[in-house]
């Protein structure tokens, strides 16, 4: 199998609110999607706290043999914390020896992921994962028996909370709303919104250094980072964070039917623009 990955960008100044910055990391794309609603309010309503959920990047390669542990790992603490925990398994470039595809299968790397990697920390070799891009020492790129500890560290609460909607459109269109409700001031604060679509059961080939033979031919990986929505370290948001302040944005963009819809999710991360770290995730499947 084989299979090209086209991210799914557009423009900031489509996308988000009325940020008037340059951003740089945007990638190339042929898709034009178009901003459906773009508004900011304030709330007077009595809002909720809500409970913090937290990102967990499995970093890895088709060729590392102890990459499958990592994957089993993930899978582990989704199971064990539920939807606290929001995987997402990103296919980098830069360690070539562990991430090359293997010839006739399909090449799950992506400029996204790479640029992510760039600005987060490449881990020193595969497999490495980030916990909600967090830096708890030198680098945030963790090994995997860090994984559950850092998880818990990043556990509280989250200032704002997230809701994502989608509707299937005409001509192969897809609609994506959003909507961001600030449950505490944090209008000392630069926050991002960067949304990424990510796919499950994709069957490949990968190495292993399990029993029997040194790779399998029918692996399935999940969680797989297919491309962003926008600019991959997401595009600021352009108003105060205070206490009830809401932005809505719904857009619609030309599905890409290299990805099957009915294995895809929707992640939506809201970033601390100082140090890239997450300020809450949410996903919902596009099915």
């Amino acid at each position: 199998m084989q299979t090209r990955i086209i991210a799914l960008l557009f423009t900031a100044s489509i996308f988000f609110f009325s940020c008037k910055e340059e951003d740089h990391g945007i990638l190339n794309t042929k898709d034009k999607p178009v901003a459906l609603k773009d508004t900011s309010y304030i709330s007077s309503d009595n809002i909720p706290s809500v409970y913090k959920k937290i990102l967990l990047e499995d970093i890895t390669g088709v060729r590392c043999v102890n990459c499958p542990k990592a994957a089993e790992e993930s899978v582990r603490l989704k199971a064990k914390y539920g939807d606290t925990i929001v995987p997402m398994a990103i296919y980098i470039r830069s360690l070539p020896f562990n991430s090359d595809p293997w010839a006739g299968y399909a090449d799950l790397r992506t400029d996204v992921a790479e640029e992510v990697a760039n600005a987060i920390g490449m881990p020193v070799g595969l497999p490495g994962g980030y916990v909600d891009r967090y830096k708890f020492g030198a680098n945030a790129a963790l090994v995997i028996n860090q994984w559950e500890n850092s998880y818990k560290q990043r556990r509280g609460v989250s200032p704002v909370s997230i809701a994502l909607s989608f509707e299937n459109s005409s001509n192969n269109k897809i609609i994506i709303r959003t909507k961001l409700t600030y449950t505490e001031d944090k209008s000392n604060e630069s926050h991002k919104l960067a949304l990424y679509i990510i796919e499950d059961g994709i069957v490949g080939k990968q190495s292993t250094n399990g029993a029997g033979a040194p790779y399998i031919e029918n692996y399935e990986f999940n969680h797989v980072l297919r491309g962003s929505i926008g600019n991959a370290l997401g595009s600021r948001l352009g108003e105060p964070l205070v206490k009830g302040r809401i932005f809505e944005k719904d857009f619609e963009f030309d599905w890409n039917n290299e990805w099957i819809q009915n294995s895809c999710s929707l992640i939506a991360v809201v970033l601390d623009e100082s140090d890239n770290s997450v300020v809450q995730v949410e996903e919902i499947p596009l099915h």
